[in-house]
């Protein structure tokens, strides 16, 4: 619909001349409100880009009404559709004292400095821990530092694993293989004990990432990883290493693919050096 109008020549208020049009005619967060369409492709012959509406959005609450309500309520004036289908409020990371960083009052913490420390990973591990939804966390450079170097940490017991699982594999152990799995499970407690926690392991990750408790998938995949498979299981298969082995390639593996939404360069690369392996791990299936 084309609206005209006739411009006036002075203000019909104060009867001013030289009327000069306003350059921006929609306000900041109103014209990001527009954002789902201006990105995923204006209207063309009455249909949209097939991206629209996605399935995910994700946003600190601070803006909830300042731009995702606009989002919503503008996609659902032009087309009849609401832009995302989950939306995702993580919360906010501040000072110890509850303040916002900022600039002003010096108090943020670099992420490229934890990044060049501890690598991309760890620190990816160290957030997830903060991202329980609509809740903010109080943190410091201190505090990261050392949450971060815990996860590299983890990132170096979790090489350590492979290099014990593949690269130091006997040479006459038996073939990995469901069949070889359930073989060796019907005569081991021990191997039994570990397919079971590995089964709870994957409902309970799948579940938390569904509801987008991502804090308490990284728990899991952490403690599973660290302690059942590490510290136990790993440690008594030592003394039947040839006939634990398919088990130990199959937990490994699918370790490596349920920590790899978090951890996603160390379970990638990982992953490659496996005796089978796809062209990426993300064209693997998710393990259930």
């Amino acid at each position: 619909m084309v609206v005209s109008f006739n411009r006036p020549e002075k203000c019909p208020i104060c009867q001013g001349s030289d009327l000069v049009q306003d350059e921006q005619v929609l306000d900041t967060w109103f014209s990001s409100g527009l954002w789902p369409i201006s990105t995923l492709g204006w209207p063309t012959k009455g249909k949209y880009s097939k991206y629209f509406p996605w399935n995910f959005e994700i946003s600190a609450p601070e803006i909830k009404y300042l731009w995702i309500s606009r989002m919503i309520m503008l996609s659902l004036h032009f087309t009849n559709e609401i832009p995302f289908k989950n939306m995702f409020f993580h919360g906010m990371l501040r000072d110890l004292k509850g303040q916002k960083f900022s600039k002003s009052l010096g108090n943020g913490i670099d992420p490229n400095e934890l990044i060049k420390q501890w690598g991309v990973d760890s620190v990816r591990m160290a957030l997830y821990g903060y991202s329980i939804p609509g809740r903010d966390g109080k943190t410091s450079k201190q505090l990261m530092d050392e949450r971060c170097k815990n996860y590299r940490n983890f990132g170096t017991k979790l090489k350590n694993i492979f290099r014990f699982i593949i690269e130091l594999s006997p040479e006459h152990s038996q073939n990995s293989g469901d069949q070889n799995i359930r073989s060796s499970e019907s005569q081991n407690s021990d191997d039994s004990e570990i397919l079971k926690k590995l089964k709870e392991l994957k409902s309970e990750v799948t579940k938390n990432i569904e509801t987008f408790s991502l804090h308490l998938a990284t728990d899991a995949i952490y403690n599973f990883v660290w302690h059942d498979f590490a510290d136990i299981y790993i440690e008594k298969s030592k003394t039947r290493r040839e006939e634990t082995q398919p088990i130990l390639e199959k937990v490994l593996k699918d370790i490596l693919i349920l920590l790899h939404p978090f951890m996603p360069f160390l379970t990638e690369e990982l992953y490659q050096k496996l005796p089978e392996h796809k062209e990426s791990i993300m064209l693997e299936k998710w393990p259930l």
